[in-house]
């Protein structure tokens, strides 16, 4: 199995005043002195800073254009929402179709954002995407691939069942977060009621 080393767009400004073939000779040292096996090094990024000063679609390209120069096996495209985010302006594409014709096919593409069914991951992998990765809908259903791959996405739940809590397994410092947060997960909670108490 490939590793992966994820470089995330976070540490921007710790690596802003190093040139890009200093990323690279970064890159290959870590590389050399941690793995002994084939290793992926990724990219993740987020291009969507809406505030004044914030990135803009022509920056995330020069970005994605310095990043692939550095020999990243591939770029991962962190989004609100994959099938509805677009870029400020006047282009009508949405924000993943921009950078996936941007990169041509030069590395992969993968995204993440709002993918909960299998229908919306379906349609994702349809705008051009290599792959697509799926969140909080696996919180949410621990067997969400096997629902999707066998024609059962009606079954995949849109909510977090609170009273499934032992159940889920889910790690405490995830629940705590999730408590911490509320929103974050739609949860519901669901009375268990005996169904063989005869009614009075």
């Amino acid at each position: 199995m490939r590793q992966a080393f994820y470089m995330t767009s976070e540490y921007t400004d710790l690596f802003r005043p190093f040139a890009f073939h200093n990323g690279l000779t970064l890159r290959n040292r870590v590389i050399a002195n941690h793995t002994k096996r084939p290793f992926a090094l990724g990219y993740r990024i987020s291009p969507e800073e809406r505030e004044d000063g914030g990135y803009r679609m022509p920056d995330i390209c020069a970005l994605v254009d310095g990043l692939i120069a550095e020999n990243i096996d591939y770029l991962h495209v962190s989004l609100n929402d994959v099938l509805g985010a677009r870029p400020l302006g006047a282009d009508t594409r949405l924000t993943v179709e921009h950078i996936i014709a941007h990169v041509d096919e030069r590395v992969p593409v993968l995204a993440a954002g709002m993918l909960r069914t299998a229908a919306q991951a379906q349609a994702a992998l349809g705008l051009g995407l290599s792959l697509i990765a799926v969140g909080k809908g696996l919180v949410m259903n621990p067997d969400w691939m096997a629902l999707a791959e066998s024609g059962c996405g009606a079954q995949i739940r849109q909510e977090l069942d609170l009273s499934e809590r032992k159940e889920l397994l889910l790690p405490e410092g995830l629940w705590q977060a999730i408590e911490a947060a509320p929103g974050w997960i739609p949860t519901i909670e669901v009375d268990r009621k005996p169904t063989n108490v005869p009614s009075r």
